[in-house]
Parts: C-alpha cells; structure tokens; sequence
C-alpha cells in the first residue's frame, strides 16, 4: 500500500538520492525523465525481456495500434524517419507516399532528426491537410495529404499454389481488436478458393490483447479445447474454448 511504501527503508534511500539529486545538482534535472530512468532501471533488473515499462507516448501509440482504427495517413515509419510501409487505399497511397521514401520535414518543421514517435505525433496532431516533404534518392517530393480515421492492418492473406493444391497463408503481425473479423474474411476467402491446408505464421507477432489471441484461436480450436492457461502466485486457471464454430484444414 501506500503507506507502506512511505516507511519502506529501501524507498527511503531511493528517495533520500532523489532529494540530493533534485536540490544538489549542479545542472537542471528534468524530474519526469529521471524518475523514468528510474523505473526502466528496474524493470532491468528483473532480467526478463516481456517485463517492461512505457512511458506516456509509447502507451498511447500501443494503444492507437491495438484499437485497430487511428488517424493517420497510413504509413508506419522506421526511427531513421524512412517509410517502411505504405497500408492499401490510405491517404498517403493515393497521394504518392513510396516505401524507403525518408520524412525530412511535416509541415515544414525539420524531421530528420526526429524518432518515429515524434513524426508520428506530428501527423496525428493535425485533423487538416498536412505538408508532408519526403528524399527519394537524390529528389525531394512534396505531398498534401489529408489524415483519415484508417483499419490498421493486423495480418496479410494470400493463397499459394504448390504440387497442385492451393494453401492458405495468414501472417499475423498483432492481436489487435479487429483480428478476429480481419481473421474470419481472410477465411472466407480461403473458403472460396477450396484450399486444402493453412498455414498462421506469428513469427515477428509484437503481441498485443490477450482477448483478442482467445477470440481468434476460438475460430480454430474446437469447443472445449484448451487455449490457454493462466498460473499466478496463488492459483492456476484454464481457459477453453466456448464456441461452436472451429477450423478444419491441416
């Protein structure tokens, strides 16, 4: 509890060396980015890589890509400020945005020196047409873009054709909120071309909403099967499938 805290020895030291930090340093502090230096450390600590702590700006991009809908132009950007990719039908596809195309500068103010977040922020602060200035190869483009409320792409489909059979191919880059429909309409399709087995590859899968894993893996498994199980300090729970529907192809 809080109290507890409070009389903590070892909180007492951390907060005696914030104090002297704070009144005793001979340069300014900036307090917000010490104290998240101080977290980080120790989540550093527990050695476990899935353990980590995002401050304010990562939390909100992670929740705009897991909300599976956010306002942009649709792209997603490497922090050297290049376009790594450019979604179907968006904005920035019909304005002439290209992959490898690096963001020198939003509206007129430098971004070449900026991380993916801060250009992100950039574009998603203005609900009005934006300048987007990009270098491909040794040319500098111009484009006037108008930000939309765009479908965030959580897998890409496609049908391949080996030893003449079809396959189905679902790569699964998130558990976004709209995974399961994406899912199902990717299944529809496959439906339709009478493929005889299916491939889910996550390799790369940034994770993302537990729910969402559940209501996906429902569409395959078969009711009553075990998807997942959840041991805590105390107890241990499993979690089945509660659904009629299931997925039959190898």
């Amino acid at each position: 509890t809080y109290k507890e805290v409070l009389t903590d020895n070892d909180m007492k030291d951390f907060l005696n060396v914030y104090a002297s930090v704070m009144n005793g340093y001979y340069e300014d502090v900036d307090k917000k980015a010490a104290i998240e230096s101080a977290i980080n450390g120790m989540m550093s600590y527990l050695g476990d890589k899935y353990t980590t702590y995002l401050d304010t700006s990562d939390t909100n991009n992670l929740n705009d890509k897991l909300a599976g809908t956010y306002t942009g132009i649709g792209i997603s950007i490497k922090d050297d400020a290049t376009v790594a990719q450019v979604f179907d039908d968006s904005p920035a596809e019909k304005a002439g945005i290209e992959i490898n195309d690096q963001i020198i500068a939003i509206n007129d103010q430098d971004t070449t020196k900026m991380n993916s977040n801060a250009i992100s922020s950039l574009i998603k602060g203005s609900s009005t047409s934006i300048n987007v200035k990009v270098k491909r190869d040794t040319e500098t483009l111009s484009f006037d873009i108008i930000p939309d409320q765009l479908y965030i792409p959580a897998i890409s489909a496609k049908t391949i054709e080996a030893n003449n059979q079809k396959y189905g191919y679902i790569y699964i880059s998130t558990f976004s909120s709209t995974l399961k429909d994406q899912i199902e309409k990717a299944l529809t399709k496959f439906n339709d071309n009478n493929i005889a087995g299916l491939i889910v590859d996550v390799r790369g899968n940034g994770g993302g909403y537990l729910s969402a894993a559940t209501d996906t893996a429902s569409l395959f498994l078969k009711k009553n099967q075990v998807i997942y199980t959840l041991e805590e300090k105390e107890k241990k729970q499993t979690f089945k499938d509660e659904t009629d529907e299931h997925t039959d192809y190898p």
